[in-house]
């Protein structure tokens, strides 16, 4: 079997490139997506001279209002249910974070002698994230989001660390491709790591240069190319060294024989309460001024009452944590779902809602944006029915339902 060395190397070599590039491939369409957002942003400021767009949805509102007739009626529809995907989104990485931070917990409890229930954990993680939840003013929260930014780099960097400290098995002990079952789950994962489209335009108004955000080295490329590299590298060596036995998070393979590991585990545990509360900022701005229209209570009252919609958001989140435990699964479903909606599928919607004429609706984009709507509508359905098939499983397995 001598002679068959060197196509095998090619083979493994191929395998190892598919791999890579499937990252690759969805990142490349992630900075077009974010990037044809960014144009239709700019393009209706310049055009209708509107200084007040604030965000994703009014660039898609007013896309449709200002864009051909026949889709004129559909700004308002369009906008809800693009809001309806950012709150799902954010409170659905909301209840993510829940579960990560309480999975970091409960390995290092139980390597200690305190077995404590996965649902106690939650709601004791739930208590500072709801007092943190209840800051009204974003700023006050940046000193607290920067001290966790520096607690999860050096975290990250002890993972790095147990990954390339040994010797890493070969890949002949690793299989290079899994079923093709589990290529949904693969592709909601992807996209929910890729998801910030949301705060793209916020991010771009906020800079004193705003061109520099989607230049060729600007903030976009440069933000995106780190996302890529380091989400490839960790899963990439995570997966060679573990092998099958990696989990829902990298941190929970983490060796807790060693006291530094269930540091680093508690670390970025703790790094990770803060970003709750940026992520829960977005869709609670989104929920509460439609909450306050709605109801003569929190008008009386809006203190009290943002309190009130903030806390019931908090408890939202809870109540899924504590239902669904399942870390990858529940990743999976959100980026599917959602993320996939929010980055691949509503800037085409955008894209050609902005044409007004047949000329401007050329053959090239018409044949781009149908392929990409086709590919995110399969990614969709079958990240959903996959990880909705694995949760049925694991809820039967856990609840012994």
């Amino acid at each position: 079997m001598t002679h068959m060395a060197k196509p095998m190397k090619i083979i493994l070599n191929t395998c190892i490139c598919i791999s890579q590039l499937g990252s690759c491939c969805i990142y490349i369409v992630f900075v077009a997506e974010n990037i044809k957002v960014l144009n239709a942003y700019r393009s209706l400021k310049i055009k209708y001279e509107i200084e007040n767009l604030e965000d994703y949805a009014d660039t898609l509102e007013l896309c449709f209002e200002r864009g051909t007739t026949r889709m004129n009626h559909m700004a308002k529809p369009m906008k809800l249910i693009l809001n309806i995907c950012i709150c799902f989104s954010q409170l659905g990485f909301c209840c993510i974070y829940i579960v990560f931070v309480a999975d970091n917990i409960k390995v290092v409890t139980d390597h200690n002698g305190y077995v404590w229930n996965i649902h106690l954990i939650v709601f004791m993680v739930t208590l500072p994230i709801w007092l943190l939840c209840l800051i009204r003013d974003l700023k006050t929260l940046a000193p607290v989001s920067m001290a966790a930014n520096v607690i999860l780099i050096l975290g990250i960097l002890a993972v790095y660390y147990n990954m390339l400290s040994e010797k890493l098995p070969p890949f002949s002990e690793r299989k290079l491709i899994a079923p093709p079952g589990k290529w949904p789950l693969f592709f909601g994962t992807s996209v929910l790591a890729y998801v910030g489209i949301g705060l793209v335009i916020p991010c771009q108004r906020s800079m004193k240069v705003p061109d520099d955000f989607d230049k060729t080295f600007g903030v976009l490329n440069i933000a995106m190319t780190i996302c890529i590299c380091w989400y490839t590298s960790i899963g990439f060596l995570g997966y060679l060294k573990f092998g099958e036995d990696i989990k829902g998070s990298i941190t929970l393979n983490m060796p807790q024989e060693q006291v530094v590991y269930q540091v680093v585990n508690l670390m970025i545990a703790i790094s990770f309460i803060p970003m709750y509360a940026l992520q829960f900022y977005v869709a609670n701005d989104i929920i509460w001024p439609a909450a306050f229209i709605k109801f003569a209570y929190l008008r009386e009252h809006p203190v009290k009452g943002e309190r009130i919609i903030r806390s019931i958001l908090v408890l939202i989140t809870f109540a899924f944590a504590e239902v669904i435990p399942f870390l990858s699964l529940f990743i999976s479903i959100v980026g599917s779902v959602s993320g996939t909606a929010m980055s691949m599928i509503f800037p085409v919607i955008l894209e050609i809602a902005s044409k007004k004429t047949s000329e401007e609706l050329t053959t090239f984009i018409i044949v781009k944006d149908v392929f990409i709507i086709i590919l995110s509508v399969i990614g969709m359905t079958t990240g959903a029915f996959v990880g909705i098939w694995d949760l049925t499983y694991a809820f039967r397995e856990h609840y012994g339902v």
